[in-house]
């Protein structure tokens, strides 16, 4: 379950920075995507650890 939160939750903190950034007369390409680019690895890194945790019964 707190997979899935972790996923919405970095789909949603995604779309709605550009909007975020246009508001506060940024330019919305260059400030988010190395904040998508973070958010997307570390979604990755907590997703291979749970799964890790499961398989291994930690």
């Amino acid at each position: 379950m707190s997979l899935v939160a972790i996923s919405i939750l970095a789909s949603i903190s995604g779309s709605a920075l550009p909007f975020l950034f246009r508001y506060l007369s940024l330019d919305p390409t260059l400030m988010s995507t190395p904040l998508i680019a973070t958010a997307v690895d570390v979604v990755g890194i907590l997703i291979y650890f749970n799964l890790a945790r499961v398989i291994l019964k930690l």
